[in-house]
């Protein structure tokens, strides 16, 4: 099994950022020219498909696609299987330091990333950070990446959450293209609205609107990028008003527009 040390992928480096014990780099794989050797990594890191398709393996094979976001361990063996399209990813790497520093563990990012948005959020502002590259860069990342794996949900084991909190999460997501109510969800959770309404965002760091929003605009990440709908029509299937209510929408929950993530 082959060792990668920091700052090595599978794929090609385009652009890279060193920092005070976070590594951010954007990489791309060739549909034909990729290392597909099973491996690991001297550090964990964080990865986010910007754009193609590919399919990977752990123990279990797992197909990526925009949008989506995984975690691997350090030391933790996987490979990349195919790329179905020419795909490129955005990946932060935590080098021993972080988590000595600020006393985390690599099980406190796991359990953030679960059902949260946020993660491919983070990760794109962070490639903006990366464009600017100045002497605020440095303190950024490291910023947005603390107040993701630090914040109130992100240090919930989701695998002890209430019934009726996971219900919510498997209901929204299931519905995330359609007209939510909170009587419809409430009853779908088998909680009452009042509960909800009150602790929703002890568990999910957000109020249930901007949560819900956050997971449209999660689902707009794989439309962008089919270069097969026009922004009008993304906005239209993931429920939005129109295409002006989307754009804000993607700033406020990316801190990038649209046209940033089409082109990156």
């Amino acid at each position: 099994m082959q060792e990668l040390n920091k700052g090595c992928y599978s794929g090609n480096v385009i652009d890279q950022y060193i920092g005070d014990g976070l590594i951010c780099c954007r990489t791309s794989y060739p549909e034909q020219r990729f290392n597909g050797v099973r491996h690991f990594h001297e550090n964990a890191h964080l990865s986010l498909v910007l754009s193609g398709n590919c399919t990977e393996k752990k123990r279990e094979a797992y197909y990526r696609q925009p949008g989506h976001v995984t975690f691997y361990h350090a030391g933790e063996a996987h490979q990349v299987l195919n790329v179905s399209r020419f795909s490129r990813h955005i990946n932060l790497e935590i080098e021993p330091m972080i988590f000595d520093h600020f006393d985390l563990r690599e099980q406190n990012i796991n359990l953030a990333i679960q059902n949260s948005p946020d993660t491919g959020f983070l990760l794109l502002q962070l490639h903006r950070e990366m464009q600017v590259n100045d002497d605020c860069t440095g303190l950024s990342i490291q910023s947005a990446f603390l107040q993701l794996v630090c914040g109130t949900a992100g240090n919930i084991n989701r695998n002890d959450l209430p019934v009726w909190v996971k219900r919510t999460g498997e209901y929204l997501r299931d519905n995330v293209s359609t007209k939510i109510t909170l009587s419809a969800l409430a009853l779908a959770a088998g909680a009452h609205p009042v509960t909800i309404s009150k602790y929703f965002k002890k568990y999910w760091g957000c109020t249930l609107g901007q949560y819900i929003r956050k997971l449209k605009i999660e689902h707009s990440l794989p439309l962008i990028k089919s270069e097969k709908h026009t922004l009008a029509e993304v906005a239209f299937t993931c429920g939005f008003a129109d295409q002006s209510h989307f754009i804000r929408a993607f700033k406020e929950c990316t801190g990038v527009l649209p046209t940033f993530y089409q082109e990156i």
